[in-house]
């Protein structure tokens, strides 16, 4: 199960700014993220690429054995560690 657990943990990665094309995706998210406040495409757009973001890390705390709610919450708690980051 470590193991596993390890490589599927690892797909996160694919959602961190880990290497120069993942970081200038980040800068322009970013860059773009004021101007969804005013923006309702834009900001269309934004919830929905964070509410994907949220499911696939909900999916896979899923996958690796975690009950459907605490899944859910956890995934909401790195989404918001994640815009921390940011």
């Amino acid at each position: 199960p470590g193991a596993a657990a390890h490589v599927r943990l690892a797909s996160l990665d694919d959602i961190l700014p880990l290497d120069g094309e993942r970081w200038d995706n980040w800068v322009v998210w970013l860059c773009f993220w004021t101007e969804a406040l005013f923006n309702p495409d834009l900001a269309r757009q934004q919830k929905e690429y964070s509410r994907d973001g949220r499911r696939m890390i909900e999916q896979l705390l899923r996958s690796l054995g975690c009950p459907a709610a605490l899944a859910r919450d956890l995934s909401q708690k790195v989404m918001t560690t994640l815009y921390g980051i940011a």
